[in-house]
């Protein structure tokens, strides 16, 4: 494992966008387990403004409850969608 540190959310965020990028374009990331909270919103962001194409990669919904409905707020797919 390699661990990297950044001073800020901001660094860690274009960071790991970075990492993705890179993986991407080698074609190497194939499935992405993707967490909710504020943590990792300016990462989607910078994913959602970018034209990465990720028709082949699956992602992994990390936080799902079972039994709630995409349309619940506390839902992850409801997250999601309110943040992309």
């Amino acid at each position: 494992m390699k661990i990297i540190t950044a001073k800020t959310a901001a660094e860690a965020s274009a960071r790991a966008f970075d990492i993705v990028n890179e993986l991407m374009r080698r074609d190497q990331l194939q499935v992405m387990g993707l967490a909710t909270g504020s943590t990792p919103l300016d990462l989607y962001k910078q994913i959602c403004e970018s034209n990465l194409d990720f028709s082949r990669c699956t992602s992994v919904n990390l936080d799902e409850y079972v039994g709630l409905k995409p349309t619940d707020p506390q839902s992850y797919h409801y997250f999601m969608q309110e943040h992309h």
